[in-house]
């Protein structure tokens, strides 16, 4: 089975959801699957390729821009799943993405199988 996992934090880019996207991949990796991380273009990310987990830093901004690119390397790995991690802020100053919403549902209407994992679900409203 091939796994794709989205998140734009990845070790060495401190946060918790780094930590458990590191750990969930190398653990499903080690059961045997094909593990892909597509995570942010930045230089602290580990980049470890192994033989069945490879880390994918392609994203340069995580926007309505980069869905294009997101899209791209989804059909070129052609997943069974698209394992997306979310926190509010994340993906965005603003805390809600409305471009993450559009990303899920283009690839739910490409027939890809996805589910999103909230690490949190409360965030706080500020409308200054």
């Amino acid at each position: 089975m091939k796994l794709l996992l989205i998140s734009s934090h990845f070790p060495n880019i401190f946060g918790g959801v780094s930590d458990y996207s590191y750990l969930l991949s190398k653990t499903l990796s080690k059961e045997g699957l094909e593990v892909y991380v597509l995570t942010s273009y930045d230089d602290r990310v580990i980049n470890d390729t192994e033989d069945n987990l490879r880390v994918l830093t392609v994203v340069k901004r995580w926007s309505l821009m980069g869905i294009p690119k997101i899209i791209k390397e989804v059909k070129r790995i052609n997943p069974d799943w698209v394992l997306l991690q979310y926190v509010p802020y994340m993906y965005s100053y603003y805390g809600v993405p409305a471009y993450i919403v559009l990303l899920s549902f283009v690839l739910r209407i490409m027939r890809f199988k996805f589910i999103t994992t909230f690490h949190e679900i409360g965030m706080e409203l500020d409308l200054k």
